[in-house]
């Protein structure tokens, strides 16, 4: 428990509140669970109901955060919360616009982390910004990443997706491409790493890539391929037994 006067972190609460949440479920679990093999409608109805429930899982995880945050605050914020939010219709209210923002469960929890810090409990507004802070535009960002790749970076990125867009291009990308070149692929990629950050994904781990559709490599007539492709050809036509 934390010392009379000092508030306690927000994602402690955080995992409280869910902990808390988890023990009770399981604590009424029991009650109805037995009633389900004696009533086979209700059971096939409620399967049915956690089976949409299913489709809809980001949506259940930002309720379930939602949840958290009312509890988090209250403690964080007190009677400077309650008094402004302990009514029926602010957690529906607060859901729709988080919701209506596009925020993920995850940035609402880094949303509480950072409200933490603050004396008076945010609005919605407020809080959708402590969620998704502002990014870099393309060309301060692009600013921060060459300086990084000249080695005058102190390490301290702006935002996560500036740092991740560095990395996956590389330095020597960074300092040798045109600059025309260099702001159309460090645009695309930032764009990127910035979509995928507001998703809740983790930056350090690169996206799935796929092959091109069609890849065409030609040799002219009379020239020799390269050795190894010399080499898988010679491979395959022993395979077949067939001669070149």
């Amino acid at each position: 428990m934390p010392s009379p006067g000092r508030k306690e972190p927000a994602v402690a609460l955080a995992t409280r509140a869910r902990s808390t949440s988890r023990s009770s479920i399981a604590s009424c679990g029991t009650s109805w669970t037995g009633s389900l093999s004696s009533n086979p409608n209700r059971r096939g109805r409620i399967m049915q109901a956690m089976s949409s429930a299913g489709s809809s899982q980001p949506e259940a995880e930002l309720r379930v955060a939602v949840a958290e945050m009312f509890s988090v605050f209250q403690r964080l914020f007190t009677h400077r919360w309650t008094s402004a939010f302990n009514d029926d219709k602010a957690r529906p209210a607060w859901f729709a616009a988080l919701r209506a923002a596009g925020l993920t469960a995850v940035e609402v929890r880094a949303g509480m982390a950072r409200a933490s810090q603050l004396e008076w409990p945010p609005t919605a507004g407020e809080f959708v910004k402590l969620c998704r802070p502002a990014v870099p535009s393309s060309l301060e960002a692009l600013t921060e990443a060459a300086t990084w790749a000249r080695g005058a970076h102190d390490g301290a990125w702006s935002h996560p997706a500036v740092g991740a867009a560095a990395r996956a291009i590389g330095s020597w990308k960074l300092r040798n491409l045109p600059e025309r070149d260099l702001a159309a692929l460090f645009g695309n990629t930032y764009g990127q790493m910035v979509e995928r950050y507001h998703r809740g994904e983790m930056l350090d781990v690169p996206p799935t890539l796929a092959l091109p559709a069609e890849i065409r490599t030609t040799t002219p007539r009379g020239v020799a391929p390269p050795a190894p492709v010399a080499a898988a050809i010679a491979d395959c036509a022993s395979r077949l037994g067939v001669s070149l």
